[in-house]
């Protein structure tokens, strides 16, 4: 069975750019989207040891593959969008690029992000085959250079 995310890949050359970004068009400096294989998960996110999501309940939507719940920065501060509510926090140094601490159902991950490969940053959640056959659930980190179109 594909995952949405794989689907997403797989229709994204045909689909191209569309949509505009839920930032008003204006430049970006990162955009953090919580993806892929959330079904009614716990997640915690700090970026940066900034703590901007605590306990919030994560369910990817069935037809974009995407959760209601993203960040981004512009030159006017942090956006943090949980569903419909929208909160701005004080602008992140990405100098030395996003450390990122997501918790998912209790269990913390860790990854670095070096926004000069990629300013689109998907966190997802979805379940891999390991080598002993077994399917473990695994955060990972994808990144986009362009503007990646979710209908």
């Amino acid at each position: 069975m594909m995952t949405p995310l794989w689907l997403l890949l797989w229709l994204l050359p045909a689909v191209g750019v569309a949509a505009p970004p839920p930032h008003g068009g204006q430049l970006v400096d990162f955009s953090l989207i919580v993806a892929s294989c959330f079904r009614g998960d716990t997640v915690a996110l700090a970026v940066n040891g900034q703590d901007l999501v605590a306990n919030t309940m994560a369910t990817s939507d069935f037809n974009s593959g995407v959760t209601a719940l993203n960040v981004y920065q512009n030159r006017e501060g942090l956006w943090v969008r949980t569903g419909s509510q929208l909160t701005r926090c004080p602008r992140l140094d990405l100098r030395q690029g996003l450390h990122l601490r997501f918790v998912l159902n209790g269990q913390v991950s860790r990854h670095v992000v070096n926004v000069r490969k990629g300013r689109v940053v998907f966190v997802n959640a979805c379940y891999e085959v390991a080598g002993t056959g077994a399917s473990i659930r695994k955060v990972t980190v994808q990144q986009y250079k362009k503007t990646v179109a979710l209908y």
